[in-house]
């Protein structure tokens, strides 16, 4: 989920470095040691590149691309595979910080090193356009969306006049400044091929640099697949994801008691939302104490439009309408909680710039207009990221727009049950490659096909340039969370 409030936005830290350094330059690796959950050990580079702020001013102020390459143990490994996370805005190298994160790759490692990059602006590299604020989030936040839209307009007016303030060229986070700086990694590397694994905007960022340095990448994997023009999420596209849902539901007997026909009881509680709010309290976790907040209509469309793609939150949903209808708050409450505690962290420059650099078209922004009505969540469907270019000034990109042809060999994954990233965006890519696999898992949602061993074993299978066209991983229907009348 994109928001202009960065999910896990960091302490600022606006260490710009000297002007005039090379591009690709590094600082001195540092050597160290990383476990997985499994036991194994693997040597780790921790190492920063230097790169221009902005390429296209000669001369001018460079910043640090921080990256952790965990060594493969294979005798003779392919070329090193550069991870490229979503968002945007979220680190990769802590990944390999994490025995957990880091034992699903496993596979991969087995066969080359794997090399996890905090992309421009974000994580370790420097500077961190991640500006903290200290305060809390507006009570009425989840009660009123123009409220809550003010506030994250406010929010990024002081961002962007803070970054500006330190020099930082907020113009220069764009999506062809962060394909080229893989570019530059690829060389500092001392490779002359890398592969690529893109998650969610990676997939952008990876489709990017396929665009600009094709001869420079092996081979491709794009995971939950992003298209410029398919940037954001349309009205209608969100209510077909909830239909299905309710349609699964509907099937499901551990709630199909309680619930028989989803759609219609989230149409239901919106309305008794927007006529008369609920209160639920919860833990402010900045001041240690209890707050009691509004939750209306747009409060609920916010929160259940962040987890609608996501199959490891969307089985709670029958259980969590159900609650509400009868008043209870139980259910919401740690849901609540928790977004209202992440919200408030701060600003993600980088996220915003990138993610506004590109898109939407104006003819895509006038279609999410022309669909407004016809998906429930109103207010939520794309969040507050049409008013990103406007509170940034930064536009999109017309570059990216243009018909493109890739000879670069790639693998697409998608999940049926991915409304974040859905299997017909892939295929539109798609026909801009003319060699491509594309893997679609039936029952996946966007945040639970990379970490499934068997995708990753297709990945691996993939990049080892076996033919995986006729692969197939077989996933059970969700099992939403059951619902005992009784309680």
């Amino acid at each position: 989920m994109t928001t202009a409030i960065a999910k896990g936005a960091l302490a600022l830290s606006p260490v710009l470095l000297a002007a005039g350094v090379a591009s690709g330059a590094q600082s001195a690796p540092q050597m160290h040691a990383v476990h997985d959950d499994a036991g194994r050990e693997y040597d780790a580079v921790e190492g920063h590149v230097r790169v221009p702020e902005n390429r296209a001013k000669p001369g001018g102020r460079t910043i640090e691309l921080a990256y952790l390459r965990v060594k493969s143990p294979a005798a003779e490994p392919g070329p090193p595979l550069v991870f490229l996370n979503g968002g945007p805005g979220q680190p990769a190298t802590p990944i390999a910080d994490d025995p957990s994160a880091l034992g699903e790759w496993s596979e991969l490692l087995a066969r080359a090193d794997v090399v996890f990059l905090d992309q421009r602006g974000i994580g370790r590299s420097t500077p961190s356009l991640e500006l903290a604020f200290d305060e809390s989030l507006p009570e009425d936040f989840f009660l009123d969306g123009e409220a809550a839209r003010q506030y994250f307009l406010d929010a990024e007016r002081r961002a962007r006049e803070h970054f500006k303030a330190q020099g930082v060229d907020l113009s220069a986070y764009d999506v062809l400044a962060n394909a080229d700086d893989v570019d530059a990694l690829r060389a500092a590397l001392g490779v002359e091929q890398v592969d690529l694994l893109g998650y969610s905007f990676g997939t952008v960022l990876v489709t990017t640099v396929l665009r600009r340095h094709p001869e420079h990448v092996r081979r491709a994997v794009l995971v939950g697949t992003e298209t410029v023009d398919e940037w954001g999420s349309l009205p209608t596209l969100l209510q077909t994801q909830i239909e299905k849902l309710s349609k699964l539901a509907a099937a499901d007997p551990g709630v199909s008691h309680a619930v028989p026909n989803l759609a219609g009881l989230l149409e239901q509680v919106l309305a008794k939302l927007e006529r008369e709010p609920l209160f639920v309290d919860v833990l402010d976790r900045r001041t240690g104490e209890r707050v009691t907040l509004p939750l209306g209509r747009f409060g609920l469309e916010f929160l259940l439009r962040i987890d609608l793609g996501d199959g490891n939150d969307f089985p709670l949903f029958p259980a969590l309408l159900w609650t509400l209808d009868q008043g209870r708050t139980d259910l919401v409450r740690p849901l609540l909680e928790k977004r209202y505690n992440q919200l408030a962290r701060g600003v993600s420059a980088m996220a915003d710039t990138m993610r506004a650099s590109y898109g939407p078209a104006p003819w895509l922004r006038a279609r999410i207009a022309a669909e407004r009505e016809a998906c429930g969540l109103h207010e939520a469907v794309n969040y507050f990221d049409l008013d990103l270019a406007e509170a940034w000034g930064v536009h999109p990109l017309g570059v990216l727009q243009e018909p493109f042809v890739c000879a670069v060999p790639a693998l697409f994954v998608s999940g049926t049950l991915d409304s974040n990233a859905p299997p017909y965006q892939a295929e539109k890519l798609r026909y801009s490659f003319l060699d491509s696999a594309h893997l679609i898992v039936d029952w996946a949602g966007h945040e639970d096909l990379l970490p499934d061993p068997e995708v990753r074993h297709v990945i691996a299978r993939f990049l080892a340039r076996e033919d995986v066209r006729a692969a197939r991983v077989e996933r059970p229907p969700p099992r939403f969370v059951a619902i005992r009348k009784q309680e």
